[in-house]
């Protein structure tokens, strides 16, 4: 074949793309407009259908030719399908279908994603009487087969909340699966005000979702990593909420196993939030008592790993592991509730001093010191006495959350955090 021929084969081709395309615009600009219609009645009326239409459009429009395609008017109806809620992009598209749509949530935007779920804002189109209804009714299964409803309370009309959803996805193994499904339980079980709300939750054959309050704030990762380190005051004020979540945690027989900043959001008041309990574990039903041994591993099951006897699972995040979990990989104990207490302990001392209380190596052995004056860094003897507390290397003789907010550092700070908490309320 010569390179003419060559040539004129490619633009042949080329035309017959731009014609595909050119097609697909047109049946783009059908279906817009159809699903406009719709939306202009009322919100609540789209289903399923109408959102994998709005995805495969939105997929379509990365090609220059379709978007030179697609009329004024579609950009102009496509404006007013965003700001009467309809997510804007083929991943939100996609998540918004798996919602019955009598719920009259609308996804806005992602926040995040993590190792199970991908966290998006929405807002809540329906009134509380329209919303039990809708979100709780009767009549759901026929529109979103085998979905299940666990819905506890309703948020406001026009509130904002946060969706997190988790796919059940085989290649997350057993344990994955096992996590997915545990934290709806567990979370489903806390109602305090230093821990962020829960709705309710979803469930089908493929999916979980929470439906969670929105907390407009940052998470204590972020902020030590634009500030480096707070004041004590601010710290004192945060850490008497992170603890007071851990309180009521625990005292409902659960193990955060996973408390670290990146799990701590904090408001412009300074109001606090215990957040992502999908490590959490109810220790009496999942590993026994809240003080037991065995709540921070888990052993693999033999069809999940093919050196069985040699494979533990440590839960949690490096450099908020407390000393017993370490040690419980060579056979020592593994602790639970005062593992959580350790890691508060490591955050409060970072986020006054800027950094951590030890290195890795340093964990299970090493001493826990304060900088001297040369650093520039000034802590109360109250602070000291709590971080050596919280930090102590022995389990059994760690204070527990009820405890440590009995310490004269807590009690500075219990006052000003009740303020916040009946302010935010």
């Amino acid at each position: 074949m010569s390179s003419s021929d060559s040539v004129g084969m490619a633009v042949k081709d080329l035309n017959a793309l731009k014609a595909w395309r050119k097609g697909k615009a047109d049946e783009c600009l059908a279906k817009l407009n159809s699903i406009i219609e719709r939306a202009e009645d009322e919100m609540g009326s789209l289903d399923s259908d109408s959102f994998h239409d709005l995805r495969s459009i939105r997929k379509l429009e990365k090609f220059p030719s379709v978007r030179r395609a697609m009329s004024d008017t579609t950009i102009s109806l496509r404006a007013k399908l965003q700001l009467n809620g309809v997510p804007s992009t083929p991943e939100l598209c996609a998540l918004q279908a798996i919602l019955p749509k009598q719920s009259g949530v609308r996804i806005q935007k992602k926040l995040g994603e993590g190792t199970f779920a991908k966290v998006v804002l929405a807002v809540n189109r329906r009134n509380a009487c329209r919303a039990e209804s809708g979100w709780n009714g009767a009549g759901l299964e026929q529109h979103v087969p085998c979905m299940a409803r666990r819905i506890y309370s309703f948020p406001k009309e026009g509130d904002k909340i946060v969706l997190k959803t988790m796919k059940k996805d085989a290649e997350l193994g057993r344990y994955g699966l096992e996590c997915i499904g545990r934290e709806a339980r567990v979370h489903a079980r806390l109602s305090h005000p230093n821990i962020v709300k829960m709705f309710g939750s979803y469930e089908s054959e493929e999916y979980i979702v929470l439906v969670l309050a929105y907390v407009k704030g940052e998470d204590l990762a972020s902020i030590l990593k634009q500030r480096l380190r707070l004041t004590e005051e601010e710290a004192n004020l945060v850490f008497v909420q992170v603890l007071r979540g851990l309180e009521h945690v625990h005292g409902r027989g659960i193990v955060h196993r996973d408390v670290k900043p990146a799990n701590v959001l904090v408001t412009d008041a300074g109001r606090a939030f215990l957040i992502d309990f999908g490590l959490a574990v109810d220790a009496g039903s999942d590993g026994g008592p809240c003080d037991g041994r065995a709540a921070h591993t888990e052993r693999m099951a033999a069809e999940d790993y093919e050196d069985y006897d040699a494979e533990v699972r440590v839960v949690g995040t490096l450099g908020y592991l407390a000393p017993e979990i370490l040690q419980g990989l060579v056979g020592g104990t593994v602790g639970s509730s005062a593992a959580d207490v350790w890691a508060c302990g490591v955050m409060v001392y970072e986020a006054v001093f800027g950094f951590a209380p030890l290195l890795p190596h340093e964990i299970v052995h090493g001493t826990v010191e304060f900088p001297d004056a040369s650093w520039g860094i000034e802590a109360s003897e109250s602070l000291k006495d709590m971080l050596l507390k919280l930090l102590c290397k022995r389990p059994l003789e760690r204070p527990t959350a009820t405890a440590s907010l009995a310490h004269a550092w807590c009690l500075a700070a219990a006052a000003a955090a009740d303020e916040v908490s009946l302010d935010a309320d």
